[in-house]
């Protein structure tokens, strides 16, 4: 596997959404207009730092589809670059 793969597996799904979020030149707000997904959702996805906050799945769901990923690829960390 190739090791940037590799990493992205040991991130965080905070971490792997901000990645990919900056791969694709996304700011919160562009990217909560585009999603239709609020912009006080992704801020406190992104920088919340407590482990027993998690985004609902529904919340996860729409991410993913709006980056054309599935949920595995989102989280087991395939590559995110379109």
């Amino acid at each position: 596997m190739n090791e940037v793969i590799l990493d992205y597996v040991n991130m965080t799904l905070r971490d792997k959404l901000k990645t990919i979020r900056k791969e694709r030149n996304l700011s919160l707000k562009k990217l909560a207009i585009m999603s239709g997904i609020s912009y006080n959702t992704l801020i406190a996805i992104e920088r919340r730092r407590r482990c027993d906050i998690n985004p609902q799945l529904e919340t996860v769901v729409k991410i993913a589809g709006f980056y054309k990923l599935t949920l595995d690829q989102l989280i087991e960390g395939t590559t995110f670059k379109e």
